[in-house]
């Protein structure tokens, strides 16, 4: 990938994005000989299978998961329940 072709703030959320894969999901491992001033980004996604639809699943595991955490975010509804339900895992 080269950063001259990103239009301008798509470099950033590119690096952004990229910095979850590695920080958070742990699925991206960078490649690059030169950490800074390359263009050139070369890194490997290590996923949870070989198998397509695990990955998938996996991933839409997470995403439900940081939707709904930005939703209590925005809502303020952070911290303890109030349902005597149990929550499903």
């Amino acid at each position: 990938m080269r950063a001259e072709r990103c239009r301008q703030g798509g470099f950033e959320q590119i690096r952004e994005a990229l910095n979850l894969l590695k920080d958070f999901l742990k699925i991206l491992e960078y490649n690059r000989i030169h950490t800074q001033g390359s263009d050139d980004w070369h890194f490997s996604l290590k996923l949870w299978s070989r198998d397509k639809e695990k990955n998938l699943k996996q991933l839409r595991i997470i995403v439900g998961w940081v939707e709904r955490s930005e939703t209590q975010q925005a809502t303020g509804n952070v911290g303890f329940r109030s349902s005597t339900q149990p929550t499903p895992f």
